[in-house]
């Protein structure tokens, strides 16, 4: 229900069905119909006096549901426990921040489920609320709160916390939260993690970006075995603990752009089985070590932009999966940037990010990559075109346009400008050989991006998959073809046995004629001595 303008403080209104109102709304005596039925009651302006009359006048309605907008210097003078009893969602908001101290407004409610609170100033008592047994959502931006009530912890049903851009420093009252699904808490001025351990197993979502985390503990998140997302983003932390995510085992995606973490090692990232996106971005990163994405089994996207590399790292090596790699922004000069042996054992890349790299030297490595992908190709041709090697390394457009020539309509039409004649009038008529030599030189890491094991991965699923279409098609002659290599199988068995057996009677007789040469060699001798 939203109040109108046409409000009168003192006469009873009188509500007329199908008929046109002829008196004001009366503040004070509503007379709402159906009064035991759940009200929701919104107030766009806070006057006042006009305001607290109407409150007052909710007392005889069953109100589940109220939002207060654009607050004043008197709200923090309402109780509204002694007006709307049954309250279970109250929003107190502002256009901007207001430094208004609300929390008694709401402090004795009993039935109170969801607070949010936006641009207001909120400091909670020290006495225990009475909806700590009821509440289930907290929604806290733009306030001078600078602490959570102990008080809170003794909570049975809050699962989603959210708590932006105010003064909170630490986490001891979160981390004591049993239920908890949800913690966003952004923004913030927390700094000391390390000390707390957050002991709900249900939590799936962590969000601490943009405090002043330092470091934390390897025990930290132990306890929070169905995480899924963790933001640690924008803090200044600079090292990351001895395997800190080793029971987290169904984390997804974690953020550590913006941090000052130096040195990446296997054993940070040891336990994430199931992550899926690792983002590194703006983090001043000096060393990776060669496995330090080994644990990542299931990695999709990693993101390395602007992480001061001048070199795409061995260590994307270890991830099969991978197929999203952003390593824009970076030092990335010359054609070593991108070496040969890492581009193809990266088949798998789908987007492959390189804007804002100085690179001066046309990598050939590229050509490794696979040209049955057209949005690959596409955006690594308008790519090049802003980089400094499109007008330093003046054959690199003819490059692309021989490597596409042969390709779909789609790739001719890409590089169609740069074709034989414009090459030749230009006096570029050397870079098909180098072109030529470029792939001639690429040949052998064709070899090793065909034989490597993810790509043997990738075959060993298609052609799993290709044999499970092809017995949900041919029942029958899956179970013929079964029992025929059964029997194949016992007979290469009994082939084997007796493989073996011939390979230790082989063995042990030469085992007897060595014995038997030394017998004779210490005759020999024996004669001599005589």
């Amino acid at each position: 229900m939203a109040i109108p303008n046409y409000i009168n403080i003192h006469d009873k209104y009188v509500w007329r069905d199908h008929h046109p109102q002829t008196k004001k709304l009366s503040c004070s005596n509503l007379n709402l119909p159906n009064p035991k039925h759940p009200y929701k009651v919104v107030i766009h302006h806070w006057n006042g006096t006009l305001t607290s009359s109407i409150i007052r006048g909710l007392a005889e309605v069953n109100v589940t549901v109220l939002r207060i907008y654009d607050i004043d210097e008197t709200t923090p003078l309402i109780e509204l426990a002694k007006y709307t009893p049954h309250l279970t969602a109250l929003e107190i908001s502002a256009r901007s921040r207001q430094p208004y101290n609300v929390a008694n407004t709401f402090h004795h409610l009993r039935m109170l489920e969801s607070l949010r609170i936006f641009n207001a100033d909120l400091q909670f008592s020290r006495t225990v609320s009475p909806w700590v047994r009821t509440i289930s959502h907290i929604h806290i931006e733009n306030s001078s709160l600078s602490e959570l009530p102990p008080w809170l912890a003794m909570s049975d049903n809050l699962h989603t916390l959210t708590v932006k851009n105010t003064k909170l420093h630490s986490i001891s009252t979160v981390s004591q939260l049993r239920v908890l699904r949800s913690a966003k808490l952004s923004g913030n001025k927390i700094d000391d993690i390390g000390k707390h351990l957050l002991v709900s197993s249900d939590i799936y979502d962590i969000d601490l970006s943009r405090n002043k985390i330092t470091s934390f503990a390897p025990h930290t998140f132990s306890l929070c075995t169905e995480l899924r997302v963790l933001d640690l983003s924008h803090n200044p932390i600079e090292v990351l603990p001895h395997r800190p995510f080793s029971r987290n085992s169904k984390l997804k995606w974690l953020k550590l752009s913006g941090t000052q973490i130096k040195e990446l090692l296997p054993e940070n990232f040891v336990g994430l089985t199931s992550l899926k996106s690792l983002a590194l971005s703006y983090s001043p990163l000096q060393s990776i070590a060669p496995f330090a994405f080994l644990p990542l089994k299931s990695l999709k996207t990693l993101d390395l932009e602007a992480t001061n590399i001048s070199a795409i790292p061995l260590a994307v090596t270890q991830n099969c999966g991978l197929t999203h790699l952003n390593v824009a922004n970076n030092i990335l000069h010359r054609r070593s940037s991108l070496p040969a042996e890492v581009i193809a054992l990266l088949s798998g890349l789908t987007l492959l990010k390189l804007d804002g790299n100085p690179l001066s030297e046309f990598p050939p490595s590229l050509f490794i990559l696979s040209t049955d992908n057209f949005r690959l190709i596409r955006q690594l041709v308008q790519t090049m075109t802003s980089l400094p090697v499109w007008i330093e390394e003046p054959c690199t457009p003819y490059y692309w346009a021989m490597h596409l020539r042969n390709r779909s309509l789609s790739f001719r039409n890409l590089v169609s400008t740069w074709n034989d004649k414009r090459m030749e009038k230009e006096g570029l008529q050397y870079c098909r050989e180098q072109y030529e030599w470029m792939i001639e030189e690429m040949e052998i890491y064709r070899d090793l991006e065909r034989n490597n094991g993810c790509s043997a991965n990738r075959r060993l699923r298609s052609a799993a998959l290709a044999q499970k279409t092809k017995a949900n098609c041919q029942t029958n002659t899956k179970n013929n073809i079964s029992i025929v290599e059964r029997h194949t199988a016992v007979e290469s068995r009994a082939e084997f046995t007796n493989i073996l057996w011939a390979s230790l009677m082989a063995n042990i007789f030469l085992m007897c004629l060595i014995l038997v040469f030394v017998c004779l060699i210490l005759c020999c001798g024996r004669k001599r001595t005589y």
